[in-house]
């Protein structure tokens, strides 16, 4: 699985997985298996969190090369 930084991004921004699962529509067990590195999630999943909290793709997932056009 690739290294992310989805849990630390979320905790630096005072986010809970509730919360983000509420802005996402991500399912909170799914955002949890992502915290852990036990799922790699679809790009769509990678844009709807990352747009739910607010930052870039590459910020919680480093060299990540899908890039929005």
């Amino acid at each position: 699985m690739s290294k992310n930084r989805l849990a630390e991004v979320r905790k630096d921004l005072g986010v809970t997985g509730r919360e983000l699962r509420l802005a996402s529509g991500v399912m909170e067990a799914t955002i949890s298996r992502i915290e852990r590195g036990h799922q790699t999630p679809h790009i769509s999943t990678k844009r709807k969190l990352a747009a739910a909290l607010g930052v870039p793709m590459w910020m919680i997932w480093p060299g990540s090369k899908h890039r929005r056009k």
